[in-house]
């Protein structure tokens, strides 16, 4: 039954946020994107 509610109120959490989500998300992948060039393919690999 707790674990029920504890899902319930994540869904309605992450409904709230879906847009701030998904901003964080996209700057997240810009921020990967940014940081791919300069790191080596060795330094990834590890």
């Amino acid at each position: 039954m707790k674990h029920a509610t504890r899902i319930y109120r994540f869904d309605h959490s992450k409904r709230g946020d879906a847009e701030q989500l998904a901003r964080m998300h996209e700057m997240a992948r810009q921020a990967a994107e940014v940081l791919r060039r300069p790191i080596p393919d060795t330094f990834l690999g590890r």
